[in-house]
Parts: structure tokens; sequence; C-alpha cells
């Protein structure tokens, strides 16, 4: 491309996604976005006005530092573009509510932009109303969300069951554990238990799951000594006094 050629290109905008370490990469989304963007006419400049991005962030949350920063440049003021590319739906969210996309698709176009969806070739234009080629897209899409989000609440239903399935086998389903607990790999069947595991460590062995245990520094009997004396009604302000005896008592 050549100046001449960029100079008469239209500013576009730019939002990416990613979730975890096996998805899509933003350079990857930028890169499928930029192609896009060309083949319409436009061009995603660099800077912050027109390049937004969330890593290691899930589509569920509504709430995102970037997405919140980009929908701040486009209600808030002019915005600097009027088309937002982005990969696909999914990046844009994840949610069971399947109103939520429409509804951001039309706050932004009253605000002037139009989210470009990279994996859409004919997007649907509702500028002069529904046009008769336009119904099966549209269709088409309204579909789309709405098995996206049924799939989602059934990913979640089928989640919860395996984990109260899990915490029924005497398995610890959460990362991080509570205080005056050790975080240990037992082996699903035996229930033997192999090693223990660091605070931030991401171990994972075929047939173990996570479990947990009282710690042996001593926090556990801080845990306890808590408990027994709400059920007493002691302060518990007295602690530091009253745990050596406790312990002692233990």
């Amino acid at each position: 491309m050549d100046d001449h050629q960029a100079s008469s290109m239209k500013a576009g905008g730019f939002y990416g996604r990613v979730s975890g370490r096996d998805d899509v990469s933003l350079q990857r989304q930028l890169e499928i976005a930029l192609e896009k963007a060309a083949s319409g006419g436009y061009v995603i400049p660099s800077g912050h006005l027109y390049r937004y991005a969330d890593n290691q962030i899930t589509g569920i949350s509504r709430s995102r530092s970037e997405w919140d920063r980009l929908m701040q440049v486009i209600t808030t003021s002019p915005p600097p573009f009027d088309r937002l590319f982005i990969m696909d739906s999914s990046r844009l969210g994840r949610w069971g509510d399947p109103r939520w996309r429409p509804y951001i698709e039309v706050t932004l176009e009253l605000a002037g932009v139009q989210i470009i969806f990279c994996d859409v070739e004919h997007p649907v234009e509702f500028s002069e109303g529904m046009l008769d080629s336009d119904v099966g897209q549209y269709l088409s899409d309204v579909i789309d969300t709405v098995n996206a989000s049924r799939e989602r609440t059934r990913i979640i239903r089928r989640f919860r069951m395996a984990k109260r399935d899990r915490v029924r086998n005497g398995f610890y389903p959460g990362g991080s554990v509570p205080y005056g607990y050790v975080r240990v790999l037992v082996h699903r069947t035996t229930g033997e238990v192999i090693r223990e595991v660091a605070p931030n460590e991401d171990v994972r062995l075929p047939d173990c799951h996570f479990s947990i245990r009282p710690a042996s520094d001593g926090t556990a009997d801080v845990v306890r000594f808590v408990f027994r004396a709400i059920r007493e009604g002691l302060p518990v302000s007295a602690g530091d006094d009253c745990l050596p005896e406790f312990r002692s008592q233990a």
C-alpha cells in the first residue's frame, strides 16, 4: 500500500480479547482485522485511540479495562472512527443473555460506530432499514447468538455438576486454598497423596485431583483457635495470649 492509498482510506478501530494461553493471539486477531479493514477501504492506525485489547480476560465479564476504555471513547465524545473491527463475535463476549450482543451493537451504532466481525462476509447494514436480502443473514446471526448462549449455559451446568461430584469425593475444586491449609495432589482412585502443591504452582497429572490438608506450619492451629473461640464466646482478639495454651490442649 503506497502513501496515496493510505491517505485516502478511512480510520477504523480494533478490539481484541484473549481468555487463555491456547486462545488466538492478540497479534493474530489484529492481523485479521487489518486485512478486513483494508478490504473495505479502512486502515487501523496505531495508538491508544484506535487499538484496544484485553489479555487473559474471560468473555463472560461485561466490564473489562480495555473494553470499558473503548466504550468511553466511543460514547462520550465524537469517536475517532466509524467502524470497529473484531475478529468474531466471541471476542466481543460470551454472555448467558443473548440480548447483550445486539444491545452493544445498537449502542455503538447510535454513537456512530458499526461493529464489523471479520468472519462475516456481508454484514447487515441497518441505516436504511431491513432489506429483504439481509433477512437471512440477520436471522442467522440471531440464531448463532442464541445457540452460543445456550451452549454456555450447558457448559456452566456441566461444570458445576462435575465440581459438586469432585467435592463429594473429597477433592478440592478451587485454585487458592483457605488460610491454614495446603493443596496436595491425590490419586483419584487410590486416594494416595502424591505431593504437596505450591500456592502458585500450575500442575496436572493423569488420574489426579487436588485435595487440601491442614498446613504443618502452625497456621491450622490459628484457624482451629478462631472457631473454638467463637464457639465458646471468647474474644478472638485474645488469640496471641491464648494460642499457646490452646496448642498445648490440642
